[in-house]
């Protein structure tokens, strides 16, 4: 039998300031099955079996410079870059490096974010740059040889079924393909993927501390409960506790740790320091009993 441990998971649906998702039911079955010879504990590497079904017909594309913005939920902060690409209402395919991702529907933009930009999952939103576009129509050998390539690229995360622990390959899943509102179980030998929802959240710590407790991940409040999160994304229910770092009023902020190196560091300056004035001043000294050498014997000549 073909057991797997999958965690109990929630997920954030966006990087948003007050929104967090919980699975509320089966989406659908997902696109593999193992092989029935397939067997974890006789250590056999079978590869489970891809089902595709690609849907891929014509579709409008303007053909321009779109910029791509990446929101980082830790630091609220966003990072933008331009590309070439084939842009329609649900799709964007960049060119170089090949890239595609699905507009999503998405009413929350962090405030780093342009306003006309759409959402495309995974902290990631797409902005067009020019206004003076080139309509184009790109044929469907072109769309599913694309498409084609995304999916093997979707799935070769699968192939390390029986090799990974499960949870650190749904969040590859997720990372590789944009996925974000989803969780993947298993049952009954079948991948899974589960629906998230929207969910309130009364407020994100992101200096990772309540109290005189300090977290690394971000605890997030939601209703009575803290939980926790690393990209805004995925929701977890424990953090690991960390050392709280020492705060001096507006100076930097540095852990026990870190400033016992930087006394150690100090300490090693301030004593190479102390070296260098002693050296200068023996050799201030020594120039100076030399010069009253040569003035005694020139006394003394006199």
């Amino acid at each position: 039998m073909w057991k797997l441990n999958v965690p109990e998971k929630k997920c954030i649906s966006t990087p948003r300031k007050s929104s967090i998702i919980s699975v509320i039911s089966n989406l659908h079955t997902f696109y593999c099955k193992k092989h029935n010879n397939f067997d974890l504990e006789k250590g056999k590497k079978d590869t489970p079996r891809i089902i595709v079904y690609p849907v891929v017909g014509k579709e409008n594309f303007t053909f321009q410079e779109l910029k791509v913005i990446v929101y980082n939920f830790t630091s609220d902060t966003c990072v933008s870059t331009e590309y070439e690409s084939f842009y329609s209402e649900s799709l964007v395919y960049i060119l170089d490096p090949l890239i595609v991702y699905e507009i999503n529907a998405h009413s929350y933009k962090p405030d780093c974010v342009d306003a006309d930009s759409k959402y495309v999952l995974n902290n990631v939103w797409v902005s067009p740059v020019k206004k003076d576009i080139v309509q184009k129509t790109v044929d469907s050998k072109f769309m599913e040889n694309v498409e084609q390539q995304r999916i093997k690229l979707q799935f070769a995360i699968l192939k390390i079924w029986n090799e990974s622990d499960f949870s650190e390959m749904q969040h590859l899943y997720q990372r590789n393909n944009n996925i974000d509102g989803y969780q993947i179980v298993v049952r009954n030998e079948t991948a899974v993927m589960e629906l998230c929802k929207d969910v309130e959240a009364n407020d994100i710590v992101r200096s990772k501390k309540i109290g005189n407790t300090c977290f690394s991940k971000i605890p997030v409040i939601v209703g009575n409960k803290t939980m926790f999160s690393t990209d805004g994304i995925n929701l977890d229910y424990e953090s690991d506790i960390v050392e709280c770092p020492v705060v001096f009023n507006d100076a930097p902020v540095y852990t026990y740790k870190q400033l016992l190196y930087l006394a150690e560091v100090s300490t090693i300056v301030i004593l190479f320091l102390l070296c260098v004035v002693f050296l200068l001043s023996y050799k201030i000294i020594k120039l100076n009993n030399l010069k009253c050498k040569s003035q005694s014997i020139q006394e003394i000549e006199s």
